[in-house]
């Protein structure tokens, strides 16, 4: 009877909890912020049973026998031991700790985490997925803009905490973001490099413009195996390159089991006394292949307008590849932050003493599932076009959203889309966006017409201060074409100047391809230099337009054609007719001998045929605002200029029959451990005789007191040499802040070198105009400090270069260049 009872007893349990599964789910986040908390440890007590939380803190353990205490452990934080009761579903708080624990010294002997690290070094490139597979993928990413109410948890006494909790600022977000977007995208990629990404969704509160569509996923790497991990608009040296662990300072934290795999978790930081561009946070390491199962990384000095940290999760996929699951960025704006009744930029003066200071912040979520390793994928589906949007993406449905949202929206995001969807509608928030994108061009649209803001005030030395307006069509009349003009008033020289263009846009959403026709009654520089889309509305290199002193007053028509070939080549094919007049006493002529005089003229008729190249291979392309906008390349730029001049009579009159071709090469490298460096090499060449309007001056940029440019030599006079054919190389490195790494003063230091060396074969049909020749070589090196003073965007800081070698002067302090400089820190 006994035996019976014990059998009955025994199949009883087995059947009852032997085949269960005790399942406990919950979510970990800081005990003070309430943000979640990811990958922490979590281990049934006593046992080496556990999981990770995934990258938003939530967890889900199961056991065949009954879970009565949980263990969660973390870096930085306290251990915590949880008693399991009635509920399994918990929300655990996670306390920092108070202390900082004293620096861990490794003693003689090898450092039991350099062993780890140097295995998944090794591994590396078999890890990275873009280095390995072709692959397709679909993600659902959402990014939205809140403060973040933090403080010092570990100052706050209770009046402190019912302050915060009770704050107007706290309150209003709680019940809201200042706005919210969400997107779903469709990536492909063909092993080695060819990439596509397809934004098939999208919607943002307050428009329907997909402004902000592509900036989660420009936030970070795709990946956590490259030489240099790209954080937003920077760039540093990754923990896991070979030789790392002599810069690097890496510490075992803990050891976690999987299954067969044991997972090392490794915090990581700057060795003392190293300085270069670096991380902190943690690695996750599995023995499977030794890869990254999670990372958490931000960087080790705080530096710009911006605070960055990023979260990534990888899965084995395949049974054959590490990919990437989850990728999570919080940005925080340093001179940004909100107060119960104010928003605070750039620390100014709070409104409360009281009141406690959140930080403004972007949070970006991605989430990426559907995962394909080797599809069927062909060179033809992929261009220069990295990313686009569909043309329907932002009407998708609300069963559409449901279906790759990863979590239902919460009561905040349903708030915000409710009320800024509304406020953008009042406010046609869609047009002021539109508006934007078209400042950052330089113009103001306002219904069919753009005001040219670049058109209304310039000042150089010859018109001391010219105003102007102009005024275009715009993309609301009609995206297939342009047209307006211009009128100008110069105050010095008391001249008009006006002119007008037509453009036609066989593709509207595509302007590299466009047929134009222009004319202009204006000044341009004489002998200058200049390439097809050289600079940029906010380049540094247009500062030297405000030093320009020689002019040539310039009466031009042209009709050019502008396509891209092969996706890597900006060409530009243009025909020309133009006069030109010295607005100062030079001369071109020829001079007899036996003292017979001279016969000179100071208006030459040109009439040109020409071919304009820049050439970046590579480079890629993201859709914004139905524009392409380049982002750029690894690989040097090119830029090609070939004219050809004729000499005839009649309705096309040319006096001069010639040939020229100019040349720049440009390129700049980013090395975390040293810097950036970059290289100029330029060059000209003309096979005929040309009177000085046409010549090189050289880029020089030397004016008192005056503005540093890149890659113009900053103690040559503006007019100084001139040449018929040059040779010009510039070396720039910028080391950024690794030599000054304090938390308040970190100035961008500069070294640069300069070299030119030219000839002029036909001096002597030049007159009245004083010049050098660059026979014997120029050169300039210089030191600069970006920086020193800085004030949200823009940075004041200041140079100094030195002019040595054949064209030196003998008195020393004409040799030494002052400058001011002006960055923008974006």
């Amino acid at each position: 009877m006994a035996r019976t009872f014990l059998f009955l007893t025994s199949f009883i349990f087995y059947y009852a909890f032997g085949n269960a599964q005790f399942l406990v789910t919950g979510q970990v986040v800081d005990a003070f912020s309430h943000q979640p908390l990811a990958f922490v440890n979590i281990n049934i007590l006593n046992t080496v049973q556990g999981v990770s939380a995934d990258i938003d803190g939530k967890f889900r353990i199961d056991s065949k026998v009954p879970i009565l205490q949980l263990q969660f452990s973390y870096v930085g934080y306290e251990t915590q031991i949880v008693g399991i009761h009635d509920s399994h579903e918990i929300i655990v708080r996670l306390k920092r700790k108070e202390v900082e624990l004293a620096e861990v010294k490794i003693l003689p002997g090898i450092n039991p985490a350099n062993r780890i690290i140097e295995r998944a070094s090794e591994n590396r490139i078999k890890n990275n997925p873009e280095k390995n597979v072709s692959f397709t993928y679909t993600s659902y990413n959402k990014l939205y803009m809140t403060a973040d109410f933090k403080g010092d948890a570990d100052t706050l006494n209770s009046l402190d905490t019912i302050r915060h909790r009770e704050s107007r600022a706290q309150k209003l977000f709680d019940k809201q973001h200042l706005f919210l977007t969400e997107s779903v995208s469709k990536r492909k990629y063909l092993h080695p490099g060819r990439n596509h990404e397809e934004v098939i969704a999208t919607r943002t509160s307050g428009m329907k413009t997909p402004l902000f569509t592509a900036l989660g996923n420009q936030m970070q790497s795709f990946s956590f195996y490259d030489n240099s991990i790209k954080l937003f608009d920077r760039v540093y040296l990754n923990p896991l390159v070979t030789g790392s662990t002599s810069r690097y300072l890496f510490i075992l934290e803990d050891t976690l089991y999987s299954g067969k795999d044991t997972i090392f978790v490794l915090s990581f930081k700057p060795r003392p006394g190293k300085k270069f561009d670096g991380l902190k946070g943690v690695l996750y390491i599995n023995t499977n292949q030794y890869a990254i199962q999670n990372v958490i990384a931000e960087p080790f000095i705080t530096e710009g307008l911006f605070t960055i940290r990023i979260q990534q999760k990888y899965e084995w996929v395949g049974g054959r590849q590490w990919f990437p699951v989850q990728l999570n960025t919080d940005l925080y704006y340093n001179d940004f932050s909100v107060t119960d009744t104010t928003l605070v930029i750039g620390g100014g003066k709070k409104t409360k003493k009281d009141s406690l200071e959140g930080k403004l912040k972007i949070v970006s979520r991605s989430y990426i599932n559907e995962i394909v390793l080797d599809p069927v994928l062909k060179k033809n589906e992929f261009g220069s076009l990295e990313l686009e949007i569909a043309p329907d993406a932002s009407g998708k449905t609300e069963t559409f959203w449901a279906l790759y949202r990863k979590d239902s929206l919460t009561r905040r995001d349903h708030q915000t889309y409710h009320t800024i969807d509304s406020a953008g509608k009042a406010s046609n928030l869609d047009l002021k966006i539109i508006a934007l994108s078209a400042l950052i061009d330089g113009q103001l649209p306002w219904k069919y017409i753009c005001f040219d803001l670049n058109r209304i005030l310039n000042v150089n030395d010859y018109e001391q201060v010219r105003v102007g307006l102009g005024l275009h069509t715009s993309r609301m009349l009609s995206p297939w074409f342009t047209f307006g003009g211009y009128g100008a008033w110069g105050f010095a020289d008391k001249q008009f100047k006006y002119g007008g263009d037509i453009s036609l846009f066989p593709y509207r959403k595509n302007r590299d391809y466009a047929v134009t026709y222009a004319y202009s009654n204006d000044i341009t520089e004489s002998a200058g230099i200049s390439f097809f889309q050289e600079f940029t509305n906010l380049s540094a290199g247009t500062f030297r337009n405000e030093l320009l002193a020689v002019f040539d007053k310039q009466e031009i028509q042209k009709i050019s054609i502008r396509f891209r070939a092969m996706n890597y080549f900006l060409c530009n094919l243009y025909f020309s007719e133009e006069k030109r007049e010295p607005t100062n006493d030079y001369r071109y002529g020829f001079a007899f001998d036996q003292g017979l005089g001279s016969v000179t003229w100071n208006q030459f008729y040109f009439t040109e045929a020409g071919f304009q190249l820049k050439y970046i291979y590579r480079e890629k392309f993201s859709e914004f605002l139905n524009t392409r906008i380049s982002e750029g390349s690894d690989y040097p730029v090119v830029f090609i200029n070939i004219a050809k001049g004729f000499q005839s009579a009649g309705t096309l009159r040319g006096d001069f029959d010639y040939s020229k071709y100019e040349f720049k090469i440009y390129k700049r490298f980013i090395t975390p451990k040293a810097g950036k460096p970059a290289f100029q090499l330029m060059g000209g060449y003309i096979q005929g005789n040309l009177p000085y309007s046409k010549l090189f001056a050289g880029r020089g940029t030397f004016v008192n007191y005056s503005i540093t440019v890149p890659n113009t030599f900053e103690t040559m006079g503006l007019n100084e040499f001139v040449s018929d054919r040059y040779l010009a190389f510039f070396y720039t490195h910028d080391f950024g802040r690794l030599f000054f790494r304090k938390e308040h003063f970190q100035p961008q230091v500069l070294f640069v070198d300069r070299a030119c060396i030219g000839s002029l074969s036909n001096a002597a049909n030049q007159f009245n105009m004083p010049f050098k020749t660059l026979e014997k070589g120029y050169f300039e090196s210089g030191f600069l400090l970006n920086n020193l003073l800085r004030r949200g965007y823009l940075g004041i800081g200041a140079g100094i270069y030195y002019r040595y070698g054949p064209y030196a002067y003998s008195d020393e302090t004409k040799n030494v260049a002052v400058k001011f400089s002006i960055s923008f820190n974006f």
